[in-house]
């Protein structure tokens, strides 16, 4: 039982540090995004994964817009650059900054790329008339809000989406542990006290040395076995600041209204992988000259 109490102990800390971690960082992502409104100046991402259907996108709400026209172009540069299609998440940096320096009382937005930057043209025209007819209102509007003041008789509280604040608590790879986790660690930890338990009530029934010693190894190992168990999941947790990176980045990709990072950590079983490898560049080129 100690062991079990030191896991819910463990689980339950965890649980209390992501609570405080997502408060405390309110100043800095609210800044961050006041200031991302104003900037002439920053990058966006454009998320995509291979599939044999051709690509699906996982674009920020400012480039929503042009999702056909961005999925169209990439698909085109992936087939003029690649000899191997990869089929997990991949990104794409934009970055963006007004050359015009308001000389002219109008925005004028160089793009580039980081991959595939000289075969992507046509999507570098696209990108800047649309981010030069945006306005700081229409960005704002564009964003999702993650910080809800509430009000009560008393005092006011702090609410935040529930979709995304249980994938906080209890998805996020590298920081928080799920129920099935905290189950299966649970259930290892009582099997393993119960041999341990029937090791040591057989001590009595023991007459001969050599199976004396077999029993106290296998006891002792047992022991070893949940020690390491605790001490596994109370420290596998993400160290402070490592915890509020994950954190921070999760809760931005939020706000810019990306939805891949709900689906990190899960990977495709290695027979999809073997499938998509073998068929998925035919496919995609069939599709792509649809």
């Amino acid at each position: 039982m100690h062991f079990c109490r030191q896991l819910l102990n463990s689980f339950t800390n965890e649980k209390d540090l992501i609570r405080q971690d997502i408060l405390g960082m309110r100043q800095d992502i609210e800044s961050e995004v006041a200031d991302y409104e104003k900037a002439d100046h920053g990058s966006l991402e454009i998320y995509f994964v291979m599939t044999c259907h051709g690509i699906n996108l996982d674009l920020p709400d400012r480039l929503v817009g042009l999702r056909n026209i961005i999925k169209k172009e990439i698909e085109k540069a992936i087939l003029q650059n690649e000899d191997v299609l990869q089929f997990k998440e991949q990104s794409i940096l934009v970055d963006f900054s007004d050359i015009n320096n308001h000389q002219l009382n109008q925005k004028l937005f160089k793009v580039r790329f980081s991959r595939y930057d000289r075969y992507l043209d046509q999507l570098r025209k696209h990108i800047s008339q649309e981010l030069i007819s945006q306005q700081e209102k229409t960005i704002h509007s564009s964003m999702k809000q993650f910080y809800y003041d509430v009000a009560n008789a008393s005092n006011t509280d702090v609410a935040i989406p529930e979709e995304i604040y249980n994938y906080l608590l209890y998805e996020i790879p590298k920081v928080s542990t799920s129920l099935w986790q905290l189950t299966w660690c649970l259930a290892i930890i009582l099997l393993i006290s119960t041999c341990f338990g029937l090791a040591v009530a057989s001590f009595h029934h023991i007459r001969e040395i050599n199976i004396l010693g077999d029993a106290l190894s296998g006891t002792l190992l047992s022991y070893l076995t949940m020690l390491i168990s605790v001490k596994y999941f109370s420290e596998g947790q993400a160290r402070e600041t490592e915890r509020k990176n994950y954190l921070k980045t999760c809760i931005l990709q939020y706000i810019h209204g990306y939805t891949f990072f709900y689906t990190r950590g899960k990977v495709a079983s290695p027979l999809t992988q073997l499938i998509e490898l073998l068929c998925g560049r035919k496919l995609f080129q069939k599709i792509t000259k649809l």
